[in-house]
């Protein structure tokens, strides 16, 4: 993959949330919570047109089993996964490997926190999206220095001694 300007993180459901990271200037440049698929499928299609640019786009997966059949989010899951694909393969986007659940713990709340990153309003989904985000940076390797650095700060300030 040629190195993206933008990586943009998805937590898919009945209220998606959205991360957007410029990796040129180390910020988050958005967090969206949303429930309508569309206006997903407007924020991607306005970040295309406005500002094109190299990007990469990752979801949280969501796997279709005897018991996430059942939950009520699982309709509009896969509807904002399938407009993410779309579009990132109508505009030759690279798509990131998509994420379990759980792999979102790497990126810490308090780590978000501290930098910043996710607004007041956009708490539940606009949180995990911002943590799946920080997973993949810390994962890929793509974390900035202030981002390291600030978590080895918080991590020798919560150690005993």
């Amino acid at each position: 993959m040629s190195r993206p300007q933008t990586i943009i993180w998805i937590d898919p459901g009945q209220k998606t949330g959205i991360a957007e990271y410029n990796l040129t200037t180390g910020l988050i440049t958005t967090v969206i919570e949303t429930p309508d698929f569309q206006r997903v499928g407007d924020f991607l299609s306005n970040l295309h047109y406005l500002a094109p640019r190299p990007v990469a786009i990752g979801w949280e997966n969501f796997i279709i089993s005897a018991a996430t059949a059942k939950k009520t989010q699982a309709p509009w899951s896969l509807e904002v996964i399938g407009v993410c694909r779309w579009l990132a393969l109508s505009y030759g986007w690279t798509i990131l490997q998509p994420q379990a659940p759980a792999d979102r713990h790497l990126g810490k709340k308090e780590w978000v926190d501290a930098l910043g990153w996710c607004p007041r309003g956009a708490r539940d989904d606009g949180m995990s999206a911002c943590q799946h985000l920080l997973a993949y940076l810390l994962r890929s390797g793509l974390a900035s220095q202030r981002i390291r650095d600030m978590i080895v700060t918080l991590q020798q300030g919560s150690s005993p001694g």
